[in-house]
């Protein structure tokens, strides 16, 4: 079977893309992966009794390597971000091969550096999925077992010892575990933060267009009668040509005293309204009335237009009864 098809989280598509985030987090492990190896190889040739007890020279030859593995993981991040997980499975096989030698060579479980291990799997848990972050786990125990077995049937250790090791694979279970679980609560709260910040963006953009395009001027005012937000019809309505700060009072002398002004010709109608939220601020909107009055205006000359009409015609129908009945008496008598 191939084994993008058996193992679909370590050869995932292109297209689907890890968050930056992931990659950020990926390399900055990394870095603490080459120190921790720095620190491995200065403390060997610095101190020979500390660690490398048991074999100095594995133990600064397998630093050595792990370095050189640190650095080539470096590079390979800086020019490909593809196949995050493959990337990252090949990291911490790393963390835990050379966690496994460096801590034979230093004599074993009793040296204290499978702890490393532990702090390479929840660095590993943060970003894996985690099936992956069991999988590195299992790797780790198997590695631990093998490491104290070796010393059993090689060095004819006690059996017993295999009591820490146990204690230590239970514990990187347990730690990937609750990182994991932690992990993607994270990410499920970070993906829905997103999510809300674009429906958010996108209706913050919708308004804003909405508001651009109103007849009506648009203008926030903070609790001391500042302006802190406007659309531009109300800058043409006013005629300010920096309204942003300005004091509404200023810009409409009488502002808060009337609703009708007229401003440089225009007859502008003002409505206010409580914003709704628990800063102190108002919306005011600024209406030109000047058409709509004119047009009232119209309409009065064209009522009256009609009701003229209306009463010449009303008097016209009378005149002319009396005018046909003056004929019809003339007529009479001539003949009579």
């Amino acid at each position: 079977m191939d084994a993008a098809m058996r193992y679909p989280e370590l050869f995932r598509a292109p297209e689907e893309r890890t968050p930056e985030s992931f990659w950020t987090s990926l390399r900055y492990f990394n870095w603490y992966r080459i120190a921790a190896a720095l620190v491995f190889l200065a403390t060997s040739l610095a101190y020979d009794d500390l660690l490398g007890r048991h074999w100095a020279d594995m133990f600064r030859f397998v630093s050595t390597g792990y370095l050189f593995l640190g650095i080539v993981f470096q590079v390979v991040m800086r020019i490909s971000r593809e196949r995050f997980n493959l990337q990252l499975s090949l990291q911490v096989a790393a963390d835990i091969v050379a966690i496994t030698f460096l801590m034979y060579a230093s004599g074993g479980i009793r040296s204290g550096l499978g702890v490393m291990l532990v702090v390479s799997l929840i660095g590993a848990a943060i970003v894996a999925e985690r099936r992956l972050s069991f999988l590195y786990a299992s790797l780790a125990a198997i590695a631990l077992l093998l490491e104290q077995g070796y010393w059993v049937l090689a060095h004819d250790a006690e059996p017993t010892n295999f009591l820490q090791p146990g204690l230590l694979a239970l514990g990187c279970f347990a730690t990937v575990g609750v990182t994991s679980w932690l992990a993607q609560r994270v990410a499920a709260n970070e993906a829905l933060a997103r999510q809300r910040g674009r429906s958010l963006a996108t209706q913050t953009r919708i308004n804003q267009l909405v508001i651009e395009d109103m007849h009506d001027g648009v203008v926030v005012l903070d609790r001391e009668g500042r302006v802190v937000q406007h659309n531009p019809q109300a800058k043409r309505l006013l005629g300010a040509e920096a309204l942003l700060g300005s004091q509404i009072g200023a810009v409409l002398p009488g502002f808060g005293a009337a609703t009708d002004f007229e401003l440089r010709g225009r007859h502008i109608g003002v409505r206010m309204l409580d914003a709704g939220t628990g800063e102190p601020f108002s919306v005011a909107f600024l209406e030109d009335t000047t058409r709509s009055r004119e047009q009232a205006q119209q309409l009065k000359l064209a009522a009256l237009g009609r009701l003229t009409a209306n009463i010449a015609h009303e008097i016209r129908n009378p005149l002319a009864a009396i005018s046909h009945a003056a004929e019809l008496l003339g007529e009479e008598k001539r003949g009579g």
